[in-house]
């Protein structure tokens, strides 16, 4: 099929009064642009399989479309000359989203090649245009000629801003084109200007788009729908990416010291999906989880960076944390443990968790490699950033379901398996500290039940969300009576049994893995019990302790088996030799301190 190129009545239309009119312009002349590149890198490819030197053919060809002004010299001048002086008007949006929707086309179709010149085209007008809407000091945007913030355009411009300058950062992770340009950094050369549109009069979904770039932007997650299928090329190819990341945490913690924290605004959640609509009456209404996290996440991202490079020790994010949070109404009593702040805002949106989670444990190993003390983690729970405390509300999110913990390990939509390998790895470190966050949290349940018995509360201690706490003693003790003799010995290793189960997997085929030559480790602790003499219908009721450490590990014991038969049946996609080798430390670990806790 073949293109007609945009005209110019067709790209003057940018500029027409009528809004729909000017953004139905601004699409089809973008579609007309993507299907001209499609249709020439078509057929350069098919010239260049008849040449002796296919690449250079082609790279020649596709650079002398645009050096030579051949990409549609009309919108590409029109658009050039909008964003070298630009006012909030029609015709600047509908440059804005043509040119972010060839931008978003191109990164789908990976055409690094044709992406990088297009936007070396545009980079000098990109920065002014980002220069002359977000100026670097304050001062400079009290000193422009218009003020943009109060004119009727601005949010539809601002989003269009925003949407163009997540393109431009995605289009630096994606594909990169060898050394990056100016116009692909803008949202970290203009970070402390995103700041402070964070905490103007700008509407509130404005500043909610603004801290979700910058929270991808310090993920490297920006524009991931923009350019899905797209491979990640950053790394070595961009030398200045790790300084630019670092460069926008300072203004992160600048604005942090600056009490920035304290005048973001947090609204109400909408009461239904996609509306405005605010629930009416005192009760029911919650924050807006999903700014929460944003802010939250931007903040503990900057102060991990900032803290690994810089080898100080920083303040604790936790705390200041914590005390947003509470202020901007998310249900963090005083009687429930402090770190179930980290359960509470990140427990419904998985990625967020996971990042979340290594910033933290990250932050943790630093402070205890560097200032290693008796009570590190008593001041981690104070402070409500132990690692241990947060992993055990983690299993606690997933009902201490294996199967879904394997679902986190196969996905490639969040960190887990890099977030799990290191606290595995801590875990074996710090088995104390581990026992240390099982009592504490026991400790915080009690204490919350026998709050809401002297005050008449009816509401289950399970219900995390509204009481803080983790579970209660009595559901967990329901759990385990499924199998009343899974803890009695059964041999003379010592391992978590195959009676006690959260998922039942003994009428798979090819049950029986333990002739798998995994490692040493594993061979040895691949069966048994936890430890001799020790049964619920002996002692009645496990302690608390012996609970939660129990479920703990017999869920890493039945994730370790599953990993096993499926790696048995060739079936995982990667090489888990590594990860089984330290679930196996772990339930060696557990055996070696089980039977004192047992004969206690």
């Amino acid at each position: 099929m073949l293109c007609n190129k945009p005209t110019l009545q067709q790209v003057h239309q940018f500029r027409a009064e009528d809004q729909l009119i000017s953004h139905l312009a601004a699409k089809t002349v973008s579609t007309y642009i993507v299907c001209e590149l499609q249709m020439s890198v078509s057929i350069l490819d098919v010239c260049a399989g008849h040449t002796h030197s296919a690449f250079t053919f082609r790279y020649s060809i596709r650079f002398s479309l645009i050096s030579q002004g051949t990409l549609n010299p009309v919108w590409q001048q029109t658009c050039v000359q909008v964003f070298h002086k630009p006012s909030p008007c029609n015709e600047l949006e509908a440059c804005m989203w043509s040119l972010t929707d060839v931008l978003k086309k191109l990164l789908k179709g990976c055409h690094e090649e044709i992406l990088g010149r297009l936007l070396a085209a545009f980079d000098p007008s990109l920065s002014a245009l980002y220069s002359t809407f977000l100026p670097q000091e304050s001062t400079e945007l009290r000193q422009c000629e218009v003020d943009f913030t109060n004119t009727g355009h601005w949010e539809t411009t601002a989003c269009a801003l925003l949407d163009l300058l997540e393109v431009l950062t995605a289009s630096r992770l994606t594909c990169p084109a060898g050394v990056s340009l100016q116009s692909q950094r803008l949202t970290v050369i203009h970070a402390s200007a995103l700041l402070r549109m964070a905490d103007s009069s700008l509407k509130y979904f404005v500043k909610k788009r603004v801290l979700l770039l910058l929270k991808n932007t310090l993920l490297h997650k920006a524009g991931e729908d923009a350019a899905s299928g797209a491979p990640s090329a950053s790394g070595p190819t961009d030398k200045l990416l790790s300084a630019d990341m670092m460069a926008l945490a300072d203004s992160v913690l600048q604005a942090l010291s600056a009490n920035w924290l304290q005048r973001v605004e947090v609204e109400a959640a909408a009461s239904f999906f996609g509306g405005s609509s605010r629930a009416r009456g005192d009760g029911g209404q919650k924050p807006d989880y999903v700014m929460l996290r944003a802010v939250s996440l931007l903040v503990l991202k900057a102060m991990e960076l900032k803290i690994l490079s810089a080898g100080g020790a920083g303040d604790n994010p936790s705390l200041s944390l914590c005390g947003f949070l509470r202020q901007r109404g998310v249900p963090l009593k005083e009687a429930s443990h402090r770190c179930c702040w980290f359960s509470l805002l990140f427990g419904e949106q998985d990625d967020d968790m996971m990042e979340a989670a290594k910033a933290l444990l990250s932050m943790f190993q630093h402070h205890r490699y560097t200032k290693s003390t008796d009570k590190m983690s008593e001041a981690a729970c104070a402070s409500g950033g132990n690692p241990h405390c947060h992993f055990l509300l983690l299993l606690h999110n997933i009902s201490f379901d294996h199967s879904i913990l394997l679902d986190f390990l196969i996905s490639s939509e969040t960190c887990f398996l890099e977030y799990f390998v290191r606290y595995l790895k801590h875990l074996r470190a710090d088995w104390a500290g581990f026992t240390f966050a099982c009592q504490r949290i026991e400790v915080s349940d009690r204490h919350h039940a026998l709050t809401a018995l002297c005050d008449g509360d009816a509401a289950p201690l399970s219900d995390k969300h509204e009481t803080g706490t983790w579970f209660g003693q009595d559901q967990v003790q329901s759990n385990l009576s499924v199998q009343p003799t899974a803890l009695t010995p059964a041999g003379d290793d010592c391992s978590l049994t195959r009676g006690l189960r959260l998922v039942d997997y003994g009428s798979s085929e090819e049950s029986d893995i333990e002739d798998m030559d995994v490692s040493e480790d594993s061979q040895e602790t691949g069966r048994g019990n936890m430890g001799p003499g020790l049964s619920v219908s002996e002692e009645g009721r496990l302690s608390g302790l012996a609970v939660k450490q129990a479920t703990t590990v017999l869920c890493l014991s039945e994730l370790r088996e599953v990993v096993m038969r499926l790696q048995m049946k060739k079936l995982f996609p990667y090489n888990p030799l590594s990860l089984l080798k330290l679930l196996a430390q772990i339930e060696t670990l557990n055996c070696s301190h089980n039977p004192s806790e047992g004969n206690k």
